[in-house]
């Protein structure tokens, strides 16, 4: 239940920060571009390499599944060609031992005094490598899509005519929903490793160091719509609950979604997160050009600050 907690108390203290302290549109946008910086230093040093990671396993996987089926089909040629003989070389085949998918991989493209060229030289190279990048992909056109159906002011205003207020709304609901998805995705990891005590304490630091920015962010843009307090104030609790719920139901939802579920969450978030960072996010944070070299600073520093973590922390 500490982890439950922590989470939860780091989620309400960060959101409440721009509701009870009187700051300008001008100090909410400097605030702003440190937060950005944290999102992007999270995306491109946790999540995109997570997504590579998976892909990368699922095409190492499917390159052993593609040689050993070379191998099996190199064999029925041959017996192709033996003619009367052809049903005593199948015999003996399977009287050798079983090939395991390293030694097939090894022998799978040699010469046996039949052409292979037949064989397909891409079978299982790509057959799920490409899995994860589409559900990227998928995460981050659902946000656009969602954006352009129903949410007002978008896509994109930014500098089109749309007032303040129309485009503070549009980053706001965009942003809620990429770092949902994201926080949920976190809880779920969380309770997935929580019989490891070493990898579980370095993965709550890291949920830690960054879930009150993204609670600051989401309040900091829905203070600038001018939604009520209590209203922004809900929000910020809601959001603050996600990865707690997340981390009690995460024994559940991991063991229902296995591995690879898990790896279609987090692809997900990437997708989700990467709109939000690009496509919102650092538009709104330099959408007014006073203070360029605060923001400049601040984003930079936002980056550096999860490098470190990335580096010296293990997130």
């Amino acid at each position: 239940m500490f982890e439950f907690f922590s989470i939860l108390l780091v989620g309400l203290a960060g959101g409440l920060v721009p509701l009870f302290f009187k700051w300008g549109d001008r100090q909410h946008h400097i605030a702003l571009a440190f937060s950005t910086g944290i999102f992007l230093g999270a995306v491109f040093l946790h999540l995109l390499p997570g997504v590579a990671a998976a892909a990368t396993s699922e095409g190492e996987a499917g390159h052993a599944h593609g040689a050993v089926v070379a191998v099996a089909v190199s064999v029925e040629e041959q017996a192709a060609g033996m003619g009367d003989h052809a049903e005593e070389f199948r015999h003996y085949q399977a009287s050798l031992p079983s090939v395991g998918a390293g030694q097939a991989d090894a022998h799978a493209g040699h010469d046996h005094g039949t052409d292979t060229a037949s064989v397909d030289p891409h079978a299982g190279h790509l057959h799920g490598a490409i899995g994860p990048w589409l559900w990227v992909l998928i995460g981050l056109l659902g946000v656009f899509f969602i954006e352009a159906v129903f949410i007002p002011g978008t896509t994109h205003g930014h500098g089109h005519g749309h007032n303040d207020k129309e485009r503070h709304s549009a980053v706001g609901w965009a942003a809620l929903v990429g770092l949902t998805v994201h926080a949920l995705t976190a809880g779920v990891a969380l309770a997935a490793v929580q019989s490891q005590s070493a990898i579980a304490g370095v993965m709550l630091l890291a949920i830690l160091a960054h879930k009150g920015f993204e609670s600051f962010s989401l309040a900091a843009v829905f203070s600038m719509t001018g939604s009520s307090r209590s209203r922004v104030l809900g929000m910020v609790v809601a959001f603050s609950f996600v990865t707690p719920l997340g981390l009690l139901a995460g024994s559940q939802i991991s063991g229902l979604l296995g591995s690879g579920g898990i790896s279609i969450l987090t692809s997900l978030a990437a997708g989700t997160f990467l709109y939000v960072c690009l496509c919102e996010l650092l538009p709104e944070v330099f959408h007014h050009r006073e203070d360029g070299p605060w923001k400049i600073g601040l984003l930079l520093l936002g980056i550096v600050a999860m490098w470190y973590a990335h580096s010296y922390g293990g997130i």
